[in-house]
């Protein structure tokens, strides 16, 4: 009966020491909220941040937002504990670099760790559900989680990625731009650094999305921000 006690104590010990292994190889995810306090006199795009920066913390999310046009404070303070205004938007410029460079600006100021999961949000894409934050925590190990097209096009609204990965990405992407005097479409962009780097990294693409312009369930959008859609890597 001695002998079965210290058995049974061994075992105990080893499926803790496994359970502190495993729950320390864990890779912290931060969200990166991007936002643009641009005009908006209806109030939609205040009220779609408000109810996404909730919802995101309803789903247990440590959030961080980039917002690219306000010297701040502004209500994003209100709902978030780390706000970083980049105060680096081009009026009238190619978004997607006005929202890269924000997004490297923001990153450098918050000093997230490379090997960090990134989980990159747009403001006005409001979470309905925790599906796609829960997607990324159960494949906090892949280094990219994201819908892409025909290998050509990927969705820049809401995805997964290493940090020093997006860092790369990101720099790459403003370099290019910069020289091409703003032109080049993120999407394209994106979509052709994770087919570049398909053998590279572990890539985890996605067949639907879930934000509230999605209309179905296989992901389609509606008819106000629609998409084509197609086979995807």
């Amino acid at each position: 009966m001695f002998g079965k006690l210290i058995l049974r104590l061994i075992l105990l010990q080893i499926v803790g020491l496994f359970v502190v292994v495993h729950a320390g190889s864990q890779r912290p995810i931060r969200v990166l909220y991007t936002a643009a306090l641009i005009d908006d006199p209806k109030g939609v795009r205040k009220a779609d941040y408000i109810r996404n920066l909730k919802k995101l913390k309803e789903y247990g999310c440590d959030v961080y937002v980039v917002e690219s046009c306000q010297k701040g404070p502004t209500f994003l303070d209100q709902y978030c504990a780390h706000v970083c205004y980049t105060r680096s938007d081009i009026p009238k410029g190619n978004k997607g670099l006005n929202e890269a460079i924000s997004m490297l600006i923001g990153m450098k100021h918050f000093q997230f760790d490379p090997e960090d999961m990134i989980l990159k949000v747009t403001g006005r894409y409001v979470m309905n559900d925790d599906q796609f934050v829960s997607l990324v925590r159960r494949n906090v190990n892949a280094d990219i989680i994201a819908r892409i097209w025909n290998k050509s096009d990927a969705f820049t609204g809401y995805f997964g990625m290493r940090c020093n990965h997006l860092l790369e990405f990101l720099e790459n992407y403003v370099q290019v731009c910069t020289a091409a005097n703003q032109k080049g479409f993120i999407e394209h962009a994106f979509a052709d650094y994770i087919v570049l780097n398909q053998n590279r990294f572990q890539i985890l693409p996605i067949a639907r999305l879930y934000d509230s312009c999605v209309a179905d369930p296989m992901g389609r959008r509606k008819p106000d921000c629609a998409m084509d859609e197609d086979t995807f890597l």
